[in-house]
């Protein structure tokens, strides 16, 4: 009775914290650098900020805009 008693805990243990797990830190912008005239600019620095966090995030495109 207690072994039984001690593996419902355990499952309904394992459920109440699974979706905790559900969402990454991470996400991905992708895109091409470009000028008013479509002209790619490479080495370009590109910033982007999490609004609610504040954190910012710098990188710059490659040869081809990318």
């Amino acid at each position: 009775m207690r072994l039984q008693r001690l593996i419902l805990w355990v499952g309904c243990f394992g459920f109440a914290v699974s979706p905790v797990f559900g969402q990454g830190g991470n996400g991905t912008i992708t895109g091409t650098v470009t000028d008013s005239t479509g002209a790619v600019i490479g080495a370009a620095t590109v910033n982007a900020r999490n609004n609610e966090t504040g954190v910012n995030y710098s990188a710059a495109s490659s040869t081809a805009g990318v």
